[in-house]
């Protein structure tokens, strides 16, 4: 299964056809995760949760209580699962997505992928190298110091007309380009990154993710942001 705009798609050999679901929200979709081959979750705009307990023939609404994009989703068992996005939201049921509850991330930053090897022990990921860790289910969450400093931000993210792409300090003597692609890999916008900022109108792109290539003087790093 993956997502795309209010769409979900579906094969059943392989990824060599793929066909559409009816998710029954207009809503931008960014993530989706399947616990068996019948039960799934997708996450999206606006606080968003679906599930389908027939495999995404139909999918029902579920109440998650926020109203901030939700980016990322996760079950590590049956009935335990969390969603991740942004302003540094986190949320977890216990009961297979009937409730969900607001967890404490310590961080303002955007969430962009949660992971957990085990019901208790889990990572998440977001904006300016954010990684945060927790052995407890989520009661309390560390936050690890990344091993690196992003070359760039994104903001605002999500966004609807225009983003600012801004270097930091160190960077700003350093001329560079930027590329934004769709989803699909295909690059839909390229320009020059000459200065510390860069404005850049996407209000003619369709909903959806995209990526963020930074290119200068041979180095190269991706960034991602969400147009709704």
């Amino acid at each position: 299964y993956v997502v795309g705009g209010s769409t979900i798609l579906k094969t059943i050999n392989g990824g060599t056809t793929w066909y559409a679901l009816s998710s029954g929200t207009a809503d931008q979709l960014n993530s989706v995760y399947f616990i068996d081959a019948n039960i799934g979750y997708a996450v999206g705009a606006g606080g968003t949760i679906l599930k389908t307990t027939n495999g995404g023939i139909s999918w029902s609404s579920l109440s998650s209580g926020t109203s901030e994009c939700l980016i990322s989703v996760y079950f590590p068992d049956a009935i335990t699962g969390y969603t991740v996005g942004c302003g540094g939201t986190i949320l977890k049921t216990i009961n297979g997505g009937m409730n969900w509850t607001a967890l404490s991330s310590c961080t303002i930053y955007d969430l962009w992928s949660v992971y957990f090897t085990s019901t208790n022990t889990g990572y998440i990921t977001g904006n300016h190298g954010t990684i945060l860790n927790t052995t407890n289910g989520g009661t309390d969450f560390i936050q690890e110091t990344a091993l690196y400093n992003t070359t760039f931000s994104i903001y605002p993210n999500p966004a609807k007309e225009i983003i600012t792409i801004e270097l930091r300090k160190s960077m700003n003597n350093i001329d560079g380009s930027i590329s934004l692609y769709g989803i699909t890999g295909q690059e839909v916008i390229q320009q020059k990154m000459q200065g510390p900022k860069l404005e850049i109108d996407i209000s003619s792109l369709p909903d959806g993710i995209y990526f963020v290539k930074y290119i200068s003087q041979g180095y190269t790093e991706i960034g991602k942001f969400i147009k709704e």
